[in-house]
């Protein structure tokens, strides 16, 4: 592609600058097109345009964030950062350090966008002319500021006057100054939640933050909320007076209809028994609303218990401490659901009976037990008896014990952990009977067995008669592959791998006929020359269905048939845009997270905090396919291997055409915004496979690759053969790992 033709498709934004010729990438004219449309593509230039000073003064001009581009050197050039603060004051996050404690820089920096303030040096944080300037452009700078200076009355209010919101920032004597409070409400209603107790109960303050948005009522003291006559005069829409209003016959109507309404009541009625009871009779996890005796209340917390049991919210997690440690109490929830162990007192989850009892619900509630219960062996018996990959949580010791391990590797185990010989001592991994027995329960055990017994060949063959596709976990699986003894056994135990077998095997009829036998559709893996024998064909596959679909005709010689396979590593990503306090919760936390969004478990996280079960992740970015330059495709037709190494050196050498796009979440982020995503990733391992039918010799020029570039993580999006498209389906696979993060985007 020449230079005028990269520069028409970049402004149509039909090309990124990732897939131009690297001459390109070092032509000034094609890098600042490309950065006006988005300034990560600076990201793909040759270095040298980055270490350019009039190229990156051109380039900053047009997009300040260009600047996180820059080299080094230019970072600390004052020119060229003041130049981009200017045009993006975000830009100041990518600044020198030097640089973030000059003032002119900075002040520059956030008269543009407030809140740079972030990113500025700690000693101009604490300079009330700087602070002023970002309050000014953005309230929620505020956050930034010195603690000196959110107790200045001027910052505070020039903060509050841009933004009532702000106020959350404050210092606590501030809260209390009616100036200021007064100030925030009228600007935005909502900034009553921060104001002092004493002015949430101030008429003129509240009346103030109402005439903006009645449902701020909410944020009021309970003496204005219970004077009927103020509330029946002030707020005239009848939803948000039902809802706000404190009075015990509204609120019981309330809570029978909404359990969680019992948040709006006043401390009065959170502390009615009555109210309290039939709050949680409609949703358990009203619990957390109640007052402080009624979470010791035995009576209203199994209430809520009995209510919530299908919800799985555990409303347990909000009783008293006391009633949590209570072993009669405790012993009653536990036989009623095992997982509510994880709320026992200290005590408690060291007590043998208890524990015992919560994991004959459901084994894994053993990562609850106390550290001595888990290295008791009777205890952990008894889980992984039920489910083998309890043994994930138990003791060192006990997963080197052989009684232990073969109980847990022939148990049924949880399909989301793996099977459960991952989880045993190095040296019972390479113990025979485990092993054996570990297989014989899931062929994808064998992956976690040790490198020699993988391969041995003796061993190998005893595998694969318990089950066939063990073969695909084998240490040195292409010489196993081509073994006849070998793949007889495993055809005969799993007609399915035939798909796996050597060429030369998928050709041989005693083999063919093993596989067949218990599975006819099977066919579609034997070679040609089989499948063309009408003879065997009738002889051996009764099911016309299964006949026409996979016999080859000799009558067409121009027709080709090429099975296609994709191999590598791939899975799903997800994505999906949160609240900041959904961040906050989480961003410090990662196993919380991985806990919450893969294996959906919500206990002791706020219900406004929720991500959601992992395949309700992606509102901003899903894919399941594999990862670009960790792929190949091959093409097989008569013996005859074509192998395509799913990377851009290889498709472009070969004439394929590659289509490479990009997706970053500072694209859903808008200019001076903050935004706060969930980032999750499942890394699998396995095979995608389709059948294409075509009447030419392969073309590799009609070959046409999709790949989108998220966030780091390029995947295949499509892939297309004379503009027909190769679906690919996850097959079978094993369950590799994980990733999960929650991150802040600034743009």
């Amino acid at each position: 592609m020449d230079k005028k033709e990269a520069l028409k498709e970049i402004k149509a934004g039909d090309l990124s600058l990732a897939d131009v010729d690297d001459k390109l990438k070092a032509d000034k004219e094609v890098v600042l097109e490309a950065v006006k449309q988005k300034s990560y593509a600076l990201e793909y230039a040759d270095e040298k345009l980055k270490a350019d000073k009039e190229f990156m003064l051109a380039a900053v001009k047009q997009d300040g964030y260009a600047l996180g581009y820059a080299d080094k050197k230019l970072k600390a050039d004052k020119k060229i950062v003041l130049t981009a603060v200017k045009q993006d004051g975000s830009a100041l996050e990518y600044a020198d350090k030097k640089l973030k404690g000059d003032k002119k820089i900075v002040l520059a920096a956030v008269k543009q966008q407030g809140y740079a303030l972030e990113h500025a040096d700690e000693k101009l944080k604490a300079d009330k002319e700087v602070v002023l300037a970002a309050v000014k452009q953005d309230s929620e700078a505020l956050e930034h500021a010195d603690e000196k200076l959110k107790a200045d009355k001027e910052v505070v209010l020039a903060a509050v006057k841009q933004g009532g919101y702000a106020l959350e920032h404050a210092d606590k004597k501030l809260k209390a100054d009616k100036k200021i409070v007064l100030t925030a409400v009228k600007q935005d209603g909502s900034a009553l939640e921060y104001a002092d107790k004493k002015l949430k109960a101030d008429k003129e303050v509240v009346l103030a933050a109402i005439k903006s948005e009645p449902s701020c009522i909410r944020y009021a003291g309970d003496r204005i909320r219970s004077d009927k006559a103020f509330m029946k005069k002030h707020i005239t829409e009848g939803e948000v007076f039902e809802k706000y209003f404190i009075d015990k016959e509204i609120v019981l109507a309330a809570v029978k209809q909404d359990g969680l309404a019992l948040q709006y009541a006043g401390k009065k009625l959170q502390a009615d028994k009555e109210v309290v009871l039939a709050a949680v009779k409609q949703e358990g996890t009203a619990l957390q609303y109640a007052g402080k005796k009624l979470k010791a209340d035995k009576k209203i917390v199994l209430e809520a218990i009995e209510q919530d049991i299908y919800n799985e919210r555990d409303p347990l997690q909000y009783a008293d401490k006391k009633l949590k440690a209570d072993k009669e109490f405790m012993l009653a929830v536990v036989k009623q659901d095992g997982s509510l162990l994880q709320y026992a007192g200290k005590k408690l989850k060291a007590d043998k009976e208890i524990v015992l009892v919560a994991i004959k619900k459901y084994s894994s509630y053993l990562q609850y037990a106390d550290k001595k219960l888990k290295a008791d062996k009777e205890v952990v018996l008894a889980a992984v008896k039920q489910n083998g990959s309890a043994l994930y949580y138990a003791d060192k010791k006990l997963k080197g014990d052989k009684e232990v391990v073969l109980t847990a590797v022939i148990a049924p185990y949880d399909m989301n952990k793996g099977p459960s010989l991952q989880y045993a001592d190095k040296k019972l991994k390479a113990d025979k009977k485990i092993v054996l027995a570990a297989v014989k329960q899931d062929g994808s055990a064998l992956e976690y067995a040790d490198k020699k017994l993988k391969g041995d060949k003796e061993f190998m063959l005893a595998a694969v008669k318990k089950q066939g596709l063990a073969l695909l976990f084998a240490d040195d699986k292409l010489k196993l592959e081509a073994d006849k003894e070998v793949v007889l056994a495993a055809v005969k135990q799993s007609g399915n791998f035939l798909e796996h077998a050597d060429e030369k095997l998928k050709a041989d009829k005693e083999i063919v006929l093993a596989a067949i036998k218990s599975e006819p559709s099977c066919i579609q893996y034997a070679g040609d020359r089989i499948r063309s024998d009408k003879a065997f064909m009738k002889k051996h596959i009764t099911e016309g269905e299964i006949f026409e679909k996979y016999f080859i005709s000799k009558e067409n010689p121009k027709k080709y048939i090429y099975s296609v396979h994709i191999s590598g590593n791939g899975g799903e990503r997800k994505s999906g845009e949160i609240s900041k306090k959904t961040y906050e919760f989480f961003a410090n936390d990662n196993d919380l997270l991985v806990d919450h969004v893969y294996h959906d478990n919500n206990d002791n996280i706020p219900e406004d905090v929720w991500i959601g079960p992992w395949y309700d992740g992606g509102s901003f970015f899903e894919s399941v396919s594999y990862s670009f330059d960790d792929s190949a495709l091959t093409l097989d037709r008569d013996g005859q291997t074509i192998k395509i190494p799913m990377s851009e050196k290889a498709l472009k050498k070969m004439g394929a055409k590659l289509t490479r796009t990009k997706l970053d979440f500072k694209d859903g982020v808008k200019k001076g915004k903050t935004g706060y995503f969930f980032l999750g990733e499942r890394v699998e391992k396995g095979g995608l496979s389709s059948e294409l039918v075509i009447d030419h010799p392969f073309n590799p020029k009609k070959l046409k690759v999709k790949t989108c570039n998220f966030n780091g993580w390029e995947t295949i999006e499509s892939i297309t053969y004379n503009n027909q498209e190769i679906e690919h389906h996850m097959g079978d696979s094993t369950y590799k790992g994980e990733e999960f993060q929650v991150i802040k985007v600034k743009k």
